[in-house]
């Protein structure tokens, strides 16, 4: 289901003026299925689990650097995090990433980085028509403190990749966005 832009900034802007006052607003996610089904679902979550990495002020010294511990290198490796070869690597996904977050002034502050991760986020959702499902990439996520704000349907696709991926996950954090907890057994 597509929403105008009028229809989504407002949207936006009742979440908005809800959370301030402290009434939580379910948030609107593709199932696991229709997740699933976007190929670049994988590298989505890890550019997502970086986003909100990057709220700590953390951006990468070496860009692409295969041996990091969570280095966006990974993002078009199979499994989440996982190392692979070249010729294992989700097609299209490095031609469509490695671009924007090399651009010129991507690692130059937090805020840079940030917004480099989330362009090439959306670079991955608009590459293929089965990511459509996903977060639209505007408005940009920003930070309070180490916390990714803003974008609650973001915030809630990266636990839920965090979770079905990953095995991590908190069913408090998921109610405090109003995001549906899959279960423990999706860890």
């Amino acid at each position: 289901c597509f929403v105008s832009e009028a229809t989504f900034w407002k949207m936006i802007s009742l979440s908005s003026a809800l959370f301030v006052t402290g009434i939580t607003v379910a948030v609107s996610v593709a199932s696991y299925e229709e997740r699933s089904n976007c190929p670049y679902w994988k590298a989505v979550g890890i550019l997502e689990d970086l986003i909100e990495i990057s709220c700590g002020g953390e951006r990468p010294s070496n860009l692409l650097d295969p041996t990091a511990r969570e280095s966006v290198a990974l993002a078009c490796c199979p499994e989440p995090y996982g190392r692979c070869a070249l010729t294992e690597r989700v097609k299209g996904c490095d031609e469509t990433i490695v671009p924007i977050l090399k651009s010129t002034g991507s690692t130059e502050s937090p805020e840079s980085w940030r917004a480099a991760l989330q362009k090439a986020r959306g670079a991955l959702i608009h590459a293929d028509e089965r990511c459509s499902v996903l977060a639209p990439e505007l408005p940009h996520a920003t930070c309070n403190g180490e916390n990714l704000v803003g974008r609650d349907d973001i915030y809630c696709e990266m636990l839920l990749f965090q979770t079905e991926q990953l095995g991590d996950g908190d069913a408090q954090e998921y109610k405090s966005i109003g995001c549906p907890w899959p279960g423990a057994q999706a860890q």
